[in-house]
């Protein structure tokens, strides 16, 4: 079966999170590339499964985390994520189900065909996700101060 997503994913009427997942699966798609400013621990609750079928991840992250590094721009995974989503968990209710999406989430970025790297200029916050035959970016827009007056 053949997926075809929305030209316009605007996370109102069309999900990225139901893309990717439809991308993954129904598209057959097992290698992907996402730039992004964070992964936040709650979308793994999301897509977590779907993403356990890629080959191949690679994850640019535009965050700059306060960690030291192995080396040649590589991140310490686990120290960075233990610290990141500390803010992240302080509003979600900790109990197993949640440490056990950090700990899968954790498992997944640590495999051998997970490659998570960061931006190395001064701030990224674009969002790209790209397949084999398939691209998404999504563009968020916010109401100008002056439309938010209005409402």
């Amino acid at each position: 079966m053949t997926y075809y997503p929305p030209d316009i994913i605007d996370n109102d009427k069309d999900k990225l999170d139901d893309a990717l997942i439809k991308t993954i699966r129904e598209g057959g798609q097992r290698v992907l590339d996402v730039a992004t400013g964070y992964f936040a621990p709650t979308v793994w609750n999301l897509i977590g499964d779907a993403f356990a079928e890629l080959t191949g991840l690679r994850l640019l992250l535009g965050e700059r985390p306060d960690v030291g590094y192995g080396g040649h721009d590589t991140l310490e995974l686990r120290k960075y994520y233990r610290r990141k989503i500390a803010g992240d968990l302080e509003s979600l209710q900790f109990d197993r189900k949640h440490a056990q999406l950090v700990d899968a989430l954790l498992a997944f970025l640590e495999r051998d065909a997970v490659q998570v790297r960061l931006f190395n200029g001064s701030f990224l916050h674009a969002k790209a996700y790209i397949f084999e035959r398939v691209s998404y970016c999504l563009l968020y827009t916010s109401p100008s101060p002056r439309d938010r007056q209005k409402s």
